[in-house]
């Protein structure tokens, strides 16, 4: 296991947008301030919860080089799928999913 430092940088990965389907890297985020990884499920009541929060933060911060990245441990299939885009429209969300 390789242990991190704060002044490490973080392992890149790469994973498909929700909507686009395009993929995302966490090297694209190279030199924004700060950049949060929300990890989430649809069965977590607490994910869900704290989704009207990030998404006022976010909107707070955005324009200050603080970006959101949601990471869905959910199975990604189409049931899935349609959950994920009805929080998306529910909580107005617009951090990166």
């Amino acid at each position: 296991m390789k242990v991190l430092r704060v002044e490490h940088e973080a392992p890149d990965f790469s994973l498909p947008e929700f909507v686009s389907g395009k993929p995302v890297s966490l090297r694209d985020y190279l030199g924004k301030k700060v950049v949060m990884l929300e990890f989430w499920a649809t069965w977590c009541d607490i994910c869900k919860s704290e989704m009207p929060r990030l998404q006022k933060e976010y909107a707070q911060y955005k324009d200050k080089g603080y970006e959101l990245l949601a990471i869905t441990l959910s199975s990604g299939d189409k049931k899935e799928r349609e959950k994920i885009q009805s929080y998306r429209d529910k909580y107005s969300l617009t951090y990166l999913s």
